[in-house]
């Protein structure tokens, strides 16, 4: 029995491997191709290698009804087809493969929509014809259509086909059930290709498709579509579809692969579209959206998008953000393309630490306030251009600890206007704690220009902007350059400032100063300094080692001389000095004058003098004492830090034990 089994399946392959098999299995196919489309079919060759499971057909046309002298329906090249065996028993068609080479499709549309794909004729007993069809791989290479002498390229491939085809003959109608995995290759457009897979309910007659049913999806994005599309094959198609879907906005990295997309969303809308026209409509909601860093959380609006103006425009958005919430307008400008996108916004409650990216300025600088205002303007790109324009309520919260940043919790409010790398605002007014400021103009890194008119009870509050800041104050005028390390020019006042061991009880004027080179120039600064009152004008560092002070001395009085020269002094004194160094040593020159002057509780007279004071050292040259009608003149040099003191002198009618106070060694 085994021996004729396998007697019997031996013939079965030299039949199947025979020529007369392959003749008669051609013949088969063209007529069964004729049957099944009714077109006029030719097959140049067919090879058949039942051991590989393949069949391969050269040369297949199909003429369809178009006139003889016309180009065929359909011209194949080549077909490659890998066939499972099981196909003969069932009543489907089961391919593991099915590859296209250079297929060639010439389609006319008639006015009446009638093409010269010609109908199947009708089955006896009229019976719709209809078969399944699986095909594991399927590829279309090298291959083009003419629609209506229109050409277009077709190279695509596509895996685990699987669609039952029904025709019914008196209606003209093909009921297609699909479903197939593809690729959408966008390597010509430099872009990642797009795997996805499509099922499709779907009936086709005389040139209108309707589509009960087309199910999309892309990993997790997921669309689905009804409608119907009418010419289908002619220029004049035009079409309307609903749809529905879950989208993942990761999906918009294919197209955009510079940035960076997250989050999901919902769906539902329309669309319509024309040859050279495509419009569509619907309602968007997502939980949440991310682009580039930026990160919103629910978000609902009613968007429309129109081709070929190539404008999508989102109304009525509403999204949270920051912490916060925005709403308004957002329209979409040449998409695709180099989109711009302009914004009409109303925010509230928005945390502006979230915005430090968008900062202006240096990101060390935080700002901790929520923002409530407007958003108007438009950006380009990924920022790289922008616009914008608006009102800012502020209203600052307690910041956290911070490690190498300066906290800002400002209250107040602005109109401002925003281009990269700067901003301008007008009837700004703000408050950091103490600190009240008004402002008006540009804020730059590096070329800011704002007039200001600041108050402060405590100016420790913009230490941040100089470390020794302290006391009380206010400036009105300009700031200029870095809005880091700025340039400060104006009227100031200053109470209670201490600097080193000195407290000025207050020092008002014109100023200007470098905050980078610490550098300030005073202009006709009146200074009260305990009972002291002075006039100065010049150049100094904050540090005072490098200063170039004019100072007119109106009234200096003694208790403010006392910590100079570790003596007790008594009298009235004034004169002019030019002052070359604070820190870490004073130096002066000047001309000094002392009236009732007493030193140690010894009366000394009226004195005159030209001063030279490198701390600890003081020389006095042109000293001129009077007192009663007698006269000392000398030269003098003490010691401060040792007390040493060396005195020349020339008396004049005089009782000396007047000086004995000043130093002079007593010899009685």
């Amino acid at each position: 029995m085994a021996l004729v089994i396998g007697a019997l399946a031996d013939g079965v392959v030299v039949y199947f491997n025979s020529p007369a098999f392959k003749e008669h299995a051609q013949q088969y196919i063209v007529r069964e191709i004729e049957q099944r489309t009714g077109a006029a079919v030719t097959l140049r060759n067919l090879d058949w290698s039942f051991w590989h499971r393949r069949l391969r057909l050269d040369d297949l046309t199909l003429r369809g009804l178009e006139r003889a002298e016309e180009a065929p329906l359909a011209h194949l090249r080549r077909i490659d087809i890998g066939l499972n065996l099981r196909m003969l028993v069932e009543k489907k068609i089961d391919m593991f493969e099915l590859t296209f080479s250079g297929p060639e499709f010439h389609i006319i549309v008639g006015p009446d929509g009638r093409t010269n794909i010609p109908s199947p004729p009708s089955q006896p007993g009229g019976k719709p014809f209809d078969f399944d069809v699986s095909i594991k791989n399927f590829n279309v290479i090298g291959g083009s259509a003419l629609l209506n002498e229109r050409r277009i390229n077709l190279n695509f491939s596509t895996q685990n086909v699987a669609a039952v085809l029904n025709y019914h003959g008196p209606r003209e109608a093909l009921e297609t059930h699909i479903r197939y995995d593809g690729v959408l290759d966008l390597s010509s457009h430099g872009q990642r290709s797009i795997p996805y897979t499509l099922a499709a309910d779907a009936d086709y007659t005389r040139a209108t498709l309707v589509a009960h049913k087309i199910a999309i999806a892309s990993g997790p994005t997921t669309v689905r579509l009804q409608g119907r599309i009418n010419q289908v094959l002619s220029r004049n198609i035009s079409g309307k579809l609903d749809y529905k879907g879950n989208v993942q906005v990761s999906f918009l990295n294919y197209f955009f692969p510079a940035d960076t997309f997250g989050g999901n969303g919902d769906v539902a809308g329309f669309l319509e579209f024309t040859s050279g026209f495509f419009s569509t409509q619907g309602y968007l909601s997502t939980d949440a959206v991310d682009f580039n860093g930026w990160h919103a959380g629910k978000s609902v609006g009613e968007y429309a998008y129109r081709y070929p103006e190539k404008r999508l425009s989102v109304h009525n958005m509403k999204t949270t953000f920051a912490g916060g919430s925005a709403r308004g307008d957002i329209v979409v400008e040449n998409l695709p393309g180099p989109e711009r996108t302009i914004l009409d916004l109303r925010y509230a409650q928005i945390d502006a630490t979230a915005l430090e990216r968008a900062y202006p300025w240096d990101r060390k600088f935080k700002v901790f306030s929520n923002l409530t205002g407007t958003l108007n303007g438009w950006f380009e790109g990924r920022m790289s251009r922008f616009e914008f324009g608006g009102h800012a309520d502020l209203a600052s919260y307690s910041p956290p600890a911070l490690s190498g940043g300066v906290p800002l919790p400002l209250d107040g409010n602005s109109d401002f206007q925003l281009i990269p790398g700067q901003a301008r605002v007008a009837n700004a007014e703000g408050r950091l704690h103490s600190t009240t400021v008004k402002a008006e103009g540009l804020i730059h890194p590096a070329m800011s220009d704002l007039t200001v008119d600041l108050a402060s009870s405590n100016l420790k509050d913009i230490a941040f902007l100089y470390g020794g800041a302290n006391g009380e104050g206010s400036f009105k005028g300009q700031i200029t350059g870095r809005i880091s390390n700025p340039v400060l020019d104006g009227e100031f006042r200053l109470a209670n400032y201490v600097f080193r061991q000195w407290k000025i009880q207050e020092a008002s004027g014109a100023a200007r100063l470098d905050t980078v080179s610490e550098a300030a120039t005073l202009r006709n600064v009146r200074i009260a300094y305990g009972e002291s009152q002075l006039l100065v004008n010049g150049n100094t560092t904050l540090s005072g080692s490098t200063t170039d002070l004019q100072v007119q001395a109106t009234r200096v009085a003694a208790p403010d001389i006392r910590p100079f020269i570790n003596r007790n002094v008594e009298g009235m004194f004034g004169g002019d000095f030019h002052i070359a160094s604070l820190s870490p040593a004073v130096k002066m020159e000047g001309d000094v004058r002392a009236d009732n002057l007493s030193i140690d509780n010894h009366a000394i007279g009226n004195a005159r003098a030209h001063v030279r004071y490198s701390e600890p050292v003081g020389e006095i040259d042109q000293l001129a004492i009077r007192r009663n009608g007698s006269t000392l003149t000398g030269n003098l040099t003490f010691n401060r830090a040792n007390d040493a003191l060396k005195f020349s002198a020339l008396i004049n009618s005089i009782d000396l034990e007047t000086f004995y106070a000043a130093g002079l060694p007593d010899h009685r």
